[in-house]
């Protein structure tokens, strides 16, 4: 997929593979870039200059694709890395959000004293809303790697590594609860 990354700021990384890759593949498009000037001015162009340079180019494109196609291969780990993470915090949330449920269900039927239940309440969201940050900045760091992987390898490549569930799903929004008075 040429160009997938294209137009998208990314922050620094702190992974010094991704800024590799990300630099390669900037690059690669600035060729690629360049070659497709170079075809639209062919016809008012010396064929034997124009053949220099396209020659050139594609050289220089055939070395970055390897070099990309490298450093992507060393990302398939933080990728995997990556996804993992998401699956294992998605669990966390999700025993919050279920603790939340439950202690809703019993300050609703009186188990739980009101300002007991308000202040359970309240650090469970705290949490929740601790552990959501943390599923996104991960999956942002998933994303990134996988749409560089994916500009470096192709879709199939990286579908097949990531298995064929295509990876971490968008995250799915959580209904707030609110305090119930016992009745």
């Amino acid at each position: 997929v040429a160009g997938a990354h294209t137009g998208r700021m990314m922050g620094k990384s702190d992974n010094p593979r991704i800024e590799a890759l990300d630099a390669l593949l900037a690059e690669k498009r600035k060729h690629e870039g360049y070659l497709a000037k170079l075809e639209d001015r062919r016809a008012g162009t010396p064929e034997h200059v124009f053949s220099r340079l396209r020659d050139e180019y594609l050289t220089k494109l055939t070395d970055l694709q390897v070099r990309a196609s490298a450093e992507a291969e060393a990302l398939t780990e933080a990728l995997r890395e990556d996804e993992a993470a998401v699956q294992e915090i998605e669990g966390r949330l999700a025993a919050v959000n279920e603790e939340r449920v439950e202690g809703e269900l019993r300050a609703e039927v009186g188990e739980y004293d009101p300002k007991e239940w308000a202040k359970k309440l309240e650090n469970l969201t705290a949490s929740a809303s601790r552990i959501e940050k943390e599923r996104d900045t991960r999956r942002a760091s998933f994303e990134r790697t996988r749409d560089l992987l994916i500009e470096a390898k192709g879709g199939e490549a990286v579908a097949a590594l990531i298995g064929s569930g295509g990876g971490v799903a968008p995250a799915a929004p959580v209904a707030p609860v609110a305090a119930a008075a016992p009745a």
